[in-house]
């Protein structure tokens, strides 16, 4: 049995301060539930179902930490996030 992950997914507004990316500001879309190993493709499939589209040749999914974070891949600018809910 697969054991399962609750996240909360939001959209992010993030600014360059001293070459870093820093969050300004972040807004809630949805919960998801992920299973151990399809964390990424749950993320994915989840932005979708909101209705976000991408082209994965100019965005990714990196793991921060606990959160995933969907970021353009040529500037590394956050856009979207999903947020590990220990539930």
């Amino acid at each position: 049995m697969k054991t399962s992950y609750f996240f909360e997914m939001r959209t992010v507004d993030a600014v360059m301060y001293d070459g870093e990316w820093v969050w300004n500001d972040s807004f809630y879309i949805a919960d998801f539930t992920a299973y151990d190993g399809d964390e990424r493709k749950n993320f994915l499939e989840e932005l979708e179902r909101c209705g976000y589209t991408f082209d994965e040749s100019t965005m990714e999914v990196v793991n921060d930490q606990d959160d995933l974070v969907a970021v353009e891949k040529e500037t590394m600018r956050p856009l979207f996030a999903a947020i590990w809910r220990n539930m």
